[in-house]
């Protein structure tokens, strides 16, 4: 149950040490993107996760900010931080897989993250097993 992505122009992926699954890094600036995988949720369970505060290494803590957005079939959702803003977008696949993109850093260059998030989610396909892969699915 695996799936794929392409790396959005002024954007970088690399894998650090004990880390699982790739992170995205702006080329120019301090924004970087983390993703987190689902495997048989539906789509209340996304919503519910989404709906949580998530919390990173070093006490950061990011928190809900607005209402949950369902535009063009995705789950979209901002958050706020002491010093940092984020914002998710989850993508669905076939058989209840989903894919939860976050994108975080300073607000100022938070402007162009919805952008950043339709190009990940576009692109992203999931493997459909032996072999085959399909694309995103509506909700």
């Amino acid at each position: 149950q695996g799936w794929s992505f392409e790396v959005p122009a002024q954007w970088h992926a690399t894998v650090f040490e004990d880390a699982e699954l790739p992170f995205l890094i702006s080329d120019e600036g301090r924004s970087m993107g983390m993703m987190f995988p689902f495997i048989h949720a539906t789509a209340e369970d996304v919503e519910n996760e989404l709906a949580q505060p998530l919390s990173l290494s070093q006490g950061m803590v990011f928190v809900p900010a607005g209402a949950l957005m369902r535009p063009e079939s995705r789950l979209r959702r901002s958050y706020v931080s002491e010093a940092t803003v984020g914002r998710a977008l989850a993508v669905k696949g076939p058989s209840d897989q989903w894919m939860i993109y976050f994108l975080m850093g300073p607000d100022s260059e938070s402007g162009n993250y919805d952008d950043v998030l339709d190009r990940l989610a576009d692109s992203t396909r999931f493997d459909a097993g032996e072999g085959g892969s399909h694309s995103r699915e509506g909700i």
